[in-house]
């Protein structure tokens, strides 16, 4: 009982820390291309 409430656990987290570097990966990707853009304006000036 003890290893299948851990092992559900342990699942979880890992489906955690999945959705975290998604979501990061996601966060980093839009920040890269607001960038590129701000630096494309700034240099049209």
């Amino acid at each position: 009982f003890a290893l299948a409430s851990f092992n559900l656990q342990l699942t979880a987290g890992s489906k955690g820390i999945n959705e975290y570097q998604i979501q990061k990966s996601r966060i980093l990707t839009s920040l890269t291309k607001l960038l590129r853009e701000g630096s494309k304006k700034a240099s049209d000036y």
